[in-house]
């Protein structure tokens, strides 16, 4: 887990979230379907949109209900790596210790860091060349 796992959302409020997102427009379909009803309503000026209304406002009303749980769900832990937006701290801590190679120094640095990388190197590549002479003599 991340370090803001210990700040998720209650599962109550989860779980009420999806219920007004799946009960809210059945529960609602009624008044919204009134706009569809024919008949005489010159003293409402909105009912002049008829059923086009009724069908805009439940969908309306889900696409933001939707978007704003995504965004919850998203904004729970930052640090977990599975939305577009979050916080790759391994990525930013390796480029703040590269930092001082782009300095004043960094030319030196820069040198220093390529001699031990060149050792590193060298020395993987006789630890390698020991094991396979072993493998030989093992085999012989």
């Amino acid at each position: 887990r991340g370090a803001s796992s210990g700040q998720e959302t209650p599962k109550g409020l989860r779980h009420l979230c999806f219920f007004l997102i799946i009960m809210t427009p059945i529960l609602l379909g009624p008044y919204w379907a009134h706009f569809c009803r024919d008949g005489d309503h010159s003293d409402l000026d909105f009912m002049d949109y008829g059923c086009a209304a009724a069908y805009f406002i439940g969908l309306l009303y889900v696409i933001i209900s939707s978007t704003l749980l995504r965004v919850q769900e998203c904004l729970e832990d930052p640090f977990d790596g599975d939305g577009e937006d979050d916080i790759n701290w391994q990525l930013f801590c390796t480029q703040m210790d590269k930092l001082p190679l782009h300095g004043v120094d960094g030319p030196e640095l820069r040198k220093e860091e390529a001699r031990l990388l060149e050792e590193e190197l060298a020395a993987k590549k006789a630890t390698e060349a020991a094991e396979g002479e072993d493998k030989e003599k093992k085999a012989a």
